[in-house]
């Protein structure tokens, strides 16, 4: 690639495709006003000259912007839409019309963004601590991965510098706080789930790394990602249920015609059938301790219970009929309960009925 002349009177920056700025040189530093750190952008005159450069087609890249008053800007559908790394550091921006414009890499940190548009803008690896964002229209922006100050704590952290993580840590939670406040008042509830979901990941990075606060964060975060995801509480669910049926298969469960648990001898199918009864809980109401009787009439527990401890059955069978009569769970599960007080498979009752 041939280098491109430069005139002695043209601003000095060179963009990141190696064109340099055709602005003129004004101050000492040899740049234009645009690129000259010390030209002050605090008139009403900036906005108008800004928006006469956006018309020129001349990219913006790297301008510097900061404390500029460019309230009611309006460079959208502009022949220029390019202004990545620019400085707008405590811009004031309200009401601006942003419209698809590229601010990938600009320093948007405490501007003032209230009621501007950014709807389909690039925001990705922007500066965004302390911006408002009150009423700003963000449909369809895209912000990238991380922010900034995410990717430098990891970074810092890898190098063993914890102050500096910790700090970048805190600043990247209180962007994404921002950034779902400002979707939650728009009513853009997806979109402010996501950002919850980065904020309390960034939350959890501030734990002590082997406390139980933040164990437990982790796994509210694999489990249901925070609360915003619910095909992976579905997931969970299933998963869960998958493990608990193993557990029971494979330690044994008391079923309607014994205890049914993997037999080796048996065949495939049969272990098959065996687990999908563990799976799908089917007439499986022994571990509540109740079994239902074909006729119907007759509800006793199987939980140890059996009817060869007659003494045992007769002295709490009338307590245990009551107590399951007025217990709302068990009514719930339809069966027909008996207050009878007397049992037919108590041999103490068969002896009063024949007495």
């Amino acid at each position: 690639m041939t280098d491109i002349p430069v005139s002695p009177d043209t601003c000095t920056f060179l963009r990141s495709d190696g064109s340099p700025c055709p602005g003129t040189v004004e101050g000492e530093a040899n740049l234009c006003f645009w690129h000259d750190p010390k030209a002050s952008k605090e008139t009403d005159e900036v906005r108008r000259q800004l928006e006469a450069w956006a018309d020129t087609g001349e990219s913006m890249q790297g301008f510097i912007l900061r404390y500029g008053w460019l309230e009611g800007l309006r460079l959208s559908n502009r022949p220029s839409t390019d202004m990545r790394d620019a400085n707008l550091f405590k811009a004031n921006l309200q009401g601006a019309s942003l419209y698809k414009l590229n601010l990938s890499g600009a320093d948007l940190s405490k501007a003032d963004l209230a009621g501007a548009n950014l709807n389909e803008a690039q925001l990705s690896s922007a500066k965004l601590l302390g911006a408002n964002f009150d009423g700003t229209r963000l449909e369809r922006v895209e912000w990238g991965g991380p922010c900034v100050n995410e990717m430098q704590a990891l970074e810092a952290r890898r190098e063993g510098r914890r102050e500096d993580a910790r700090a970048a840590f805190e600043e990247a939670e209180e962007i994404y706080r921002i950034l779902r406040r400002a979707y939650d008042g728009a009513g853009r509830f997806e979109k402010a789930g996501e950002f919850f979901r980065r904020e309390m990941t960034m939350r959890r990075m501030l734990m002590p790394r082997w406390s139980g606060a933040r164990f437990w964060s982790k796994l509210v975060d694999v489990f249901c990602a925070y609360g915003e995801s619910p095909p992976r509480v579905i997931l969970s669910a299933m998963v869960i249920n998958i493990v608990v049926a193993c557990v029971f298969f494979l330690s044994g469960v008391n079923g309607p015609d014994g205890v049914l648990r993997l037999d080796l001898e048996a065949g495939l199918w049969a272990n098959v059938e065996v687990y999908l009864n563990c799976l799908l809980q089917r007439r499986h109401l022994h571990h509540a301790g109740l079994r239902r009787d074909h006729a119907g009439d007759a509800v006793h527990q199987a939980s140890g219970v059996d009817a060869c401890l007659r003494r045992r059955f007769h002295d709490g069978h009338v307590r245990r009929r009551l107590r399951q009569e007025d217990d709302p769970w068990l009514r719930g599960l339809g069966f027909r309960l008996s207050v009878s007080a007397s049992s037919p498979s108590c041999w103490r009752c068969r002896r009063r009925r024949k007495v």
